[in-house]
C-alpha cells in the first residue's frame, strides 16, 4: 500500500494553506489543500466581510440606536398609513387677515394645524375641532364671522356720517342674508350683493331694489329649482321695494339659476313637459305589461308619443228654446160707470139736471173699460264650461318585436294527428293561430284606449334586435375592497419579514457576539475539513492505516501510537450536549484529541457518499 500523506498541525501555516481553527492556547491547525479545492470555501467566507464590519466596536455601539430609529420610523409610517387623523376646516370664506389671526392663535395654543393645499383654509384634526372653536370664540375670531347686525351694535363715534351708517346697514343685511342662505342643506356658502337706491318721497319716482346672490353648493349635491325659488322669495321679502324678478341667483360655476328674465311661463313649461313624460310612461307601461306576458319583456320595445293640450278654456252660454213657452204672469184691470145724460139748450141751466116730476121715467146711461197684461217665459239654459289643461289630444304608439323569437319544435302529438305546426325557426307570432301582428295591434289599441276620432295611430312591426352586451363581472381578486385588504396584508408581511430577516440577526449578533463568531469559525473549519477529505478521496488516497509503520518511525513509537489512549471526552458529556454551541465544542475537542481518527471517519463518509 502506498504511503499517504498525513495531516499535520503546525503553528505557522505555510503559504497556500488556510487557517482552520484558532485555539485558545495560540496553537493553530493548518490543512494542506490545493487552491482549487478551497474556492468554494472562499466563497462561503465572503459574508465574513460584513460580519467583521458589524463586529467593529464603533459599529456595534451605533447599531442599537440605528435599529431603534428604523423601527420607530417604520412604526410611525404604518400607523400614519392606517390611522391617519382626518382634518376638517374651521371656517370657510373668511378673509386672509382672519385666517392669519386664527393660525397664529392655534399655534400659540399648541393645537396641530394644517393649511389645505387646495383652498388654503385653516384645518385642524377632528379630535381638536370643538376645542379650537371654543378657543377662537373666546378670542373673538374670526372677526368676519361676528358681522351682520353686530356691526350696527358696535359703538359708533359722533362723527359717523349718514353714508357710513347706510353702508353698515347694507353690509349687515348682506351678511345676515348670506348666513340664512347658508343654512340650507345643499349650500355650503353664499354671498349676497344688494343694490338699494335712495328712495324719493314721491311714490311715482320710487325705484325698485335689486339683489344678486352667489351660492356655493356642497360637493356632490345639486340645488333644486324649489330651493332657488325659496332663496329668491326670502331675499325679496327682506328688502323693501324689491320684487322677486329683481333677484338674480348664480352658482359657483357661473351658471345663471334665476334672473329677472325668467318667468313663471318657463317654469310652467317644465311642469308641462314632466306631465307629458308621465303620460307617455303610463301608456308605455300598459303596452309592455300586456305584451310581455307571451312575448317576453326582452323581446319587445315600445314608444309612445302623446300630444297634450294645455289650453285652459272657460265659456259661458245662454240658450233659449222657443218651442217651450209658458205663462209666467198675467195682470187684468177694468172700469165701469153709469149716469143720466145732459140735455137742453146750452146755458145756465142747460147742463144741470132738472128734478124730474113725480112719476117721470127712470132713464139712465153708463160706460166700462178693461185691460189685461200677460207675461210669457221662454225656456232658457245658462251653461258655464271650464276645460282643464292637460287633455290628451292624440296618441301615437310604435311597437317593435324581435323577429328572432323562434317557435318551439313540432310536438309528437301534432305529428301523429297530422296537424300542421310551425316549422322550427319560424316566427312565434305566426304559429297555429298564435298572436299575429294584427292581434298584437288590437291588444295595443285596447291598452291605450285607442280613439280614431282624435287621430290615434298604432304601428307594430318585426325587426332583428341587436344583442345587448352584458357587463362582465369583475373577478373576486379585482374587488377594490379585497385589494385594499390585500395591500394591508402585504405591508404587514413585509414588515414582519423585515424584522425576522434583518433586525433579529442584528440584535442576536449584538447580544451574543462570541457565539456568532464561534459558530462561524466552526462552520469554516468544517468546510475546510470536508473539502480536504473530498480532495483526498478523489485523488485515490487511502486513509492512513495505524498498523503500518510510518516513515522514520521506530517500533517503540509505533507501539506507543497504537496503545489505546484515554479520551478526554466522557459519555456524560455527549449526552448533555444539547445546544449547537455545546456540540461544536465537543467536535473541536474530538479533533484536538484524535485528529487522525476523525480524518479517517470523514474519509469513510466521503467515500460512502461517492459510492466507492
Amino acid at each position: 500500500m502506498a504511503e499517504q500523506p498525513a495531516i499535520t498541525a503546525n503553528t505557522n501555516p505555510a503559504p497556500g494553506t488556510d487557517p482552520l481553527l484558532e485555539q485558545p492556547d495560540g496553537q493553530g491547525v493548518a490543512v494542506n489543500a490545493p487552491p482549487g479545492a478551497l474556492a468554494s470555501t472562499a466563497d462561503r467566507a465572503a459574508p465574513s466581510v460584513a460580519t467583521g464590519f458589524f463586529q467593529q466596536p464603533a459599529v456595534q455601539k451605533s447599531i442599537p440606536a440605528v435599529v431603534v430609529i428604523v423601527v420607530i420610523l417604520i412604526s410611525i409610517m404604518v400607523y400614519s398609513l392606517f390611522n391617519g387623523a382626518s382634518f376638517r376646516p374651521l371656517f370657510e370664506g373668511i378673509s386672509q387677515k382672519d385666517q392669519s389671526a386664527i393660525y397664529t392663535a392655534l399655534i400659540a395654543a399648541d393645537i396641530p394645524v394644517k393649511l389645505d393645499p387646495v383652498s388654503g383654509n385653516v384645518t385642524v384634526s377632528t379630535d381638536d375641532y370643538h376645542e379650537a372653536k371654543l378657543l377662537l370664540a373666546s378670542q373673538g375670531l374670526p372677526e368676519s364671522s361676528i358681522g351682520g347686525f353686530n356691526l350696527i351694535r358696535k359703538d359708533q363715534s359722533m362723527g359717523t356720517s349718514q353714508f357710513m351708517e347706510k353702508m353698515r346697514y347694507k353690509l349687515a343685511m348682506e351678511e345676515e342674508l348670506a348666513t340664512s342662505i347658508a343654512t340650507i342643506d345643499s349650500i355650503r356658502r353664499a354671498r349676497v350683493h344688494l343694490a338699494i337706491p335712495k328712495q324719493s318721497v314721491f311714490i311715482r319716482n320710487r325705484e325698485a331694489s335689486k339683489a344678486s346672490v352667489v351660492i356655493f353648493q356642497h360637493q356632490g349635491r345639486a340645488i333644486t329649482n324649489g330651493q332657488v325659488e325659496a332663496i329668491i322669495h326670502m331675499v325679496a321679502s327682506s328688502i323693501p321695494f324689491m320684487e322677486a324678478e329683481s333677484v338674480s341667483v348664480v352658482d359657483s360655476h357661473g351658471k345663471l339659476l334665476h334672473s329677472k328674465s325668467a318667468s313663471n311661463d318657463f317654469n310652467l313649461t317644465n311642469e308641462q313637459l314632466q306631465y307629458r313624460n308621465q303620460i307617455e310612461d303610463m301608456y308605455r307601461t300598459r303596452v309592455l305589461s300586456i305584451l310581455s306576458t307571451f312575448l317576453g319583456k326582452e323581446n319587445i320595445h315600445a314608444e309612445v308619443n302623446a300630444e297634450v293640450d294645455y289650453t285652459l278654456i272657460e265659456s259661458t252660454s245662454q240658450l233659449f228654446n222657443p218651442k217651450t213657452i209658458s205663462l209666467r204672469s198675467e195682470q187684468m184691470s177694468g172700469q165701469s160707470s153709469s149716469s143720466p145724460g145732459a140735455s137742453g139748450v146750452p146755458g145756465f141751466l142747460s147742463n144741470n139736471p132738472l128734478t124730474p116730476a113725480g112719476g117721470a121715467g127712470n132713464e139712465s146711461s153708463g160706460s166700462s173699460t178693461g185691460s189685461s197684461t200677460r207675461n210669457y217665459e221662454v225656456d232658457k239654459t245658462i251653461r258655464h264650461e271650464k276645460k282643464i289643461a292637460g287633455v290628451v289630444t292624440r296618441l301615437a304608439v310604435a311597437v317593435v318585436i324581435d323577429q328572432k323569437i323562434k317557435a318551439p319544435p313540432a310536438s309528437t302529438e301534432a305529428a301523429a294527428t297530422g296537424e300542421e305546426g310551425a316549422a322550427p325557426g319560424a316566427s312565434v307570432i305566426n304559429v297555429n293561430g298564435h298572436k299575429s301582428l294584427a292581434d298584437i295591434e288590437a291588444l295595443v289599441k285596447g291598452a291605450i284606449g285607442f280613439d280614431a276620432t282624435r287621430g290615434d295611430t298604432v304601428t307594430v312591426m318585426e325587426a332583428s334586435f341587436t344583442p345587448q352586451l352584458v357587463a362582465e363581472e369583475l373577478a373576486w381578486w379585482r374587488d377594490v375592497g379585497l385589494q385594499g385588504i390585500g395591500r394591508q396584508l402585504v405591508i404587514a408581511a413585509i414588515f414582519i419579514l423585515l424584522i425576522l430577516t434583518v433586525f433579529k440577526p442584528i440584535v442576536t449578533n449584538l447580544i451574543h457576539p462570541d457565539a456568532a463568531k464561534k459558530a462561524f469559525e466552526d462552520q469554516f473549519a468544517l468546510d475546510h475539513e470536508q473539502e480536504n477529505l473530498l480532495s483526498g478521496a478523489l485523488n485515490g488516497e487511502e486513509p492512513d492505516d495505524p498498523n503500518i509503520l510510518q516513515d522514520g518511525e521506530s517500533l517503540e513509537e509505533m507501539k506507543a501510537r497504537l496503545k489505546p489512549k484515554k479520551s478526554a471526552i466522557s459519555a456524560d458529556m455527549l449526552d448533555t450536549a444539547n445546544s449547537y454551541d455545546d456540540k461544536v465544542a465537543l467536535v473541536r475537542m474530538l479533533v484536538n484529541d484524535d485528529s487522525r481518527r476523525v480524518a479517517n471517519v470523514m474519509r469513510a463518509w466521503v467515500r460512502k457518499d461517492l459510492g466507492q
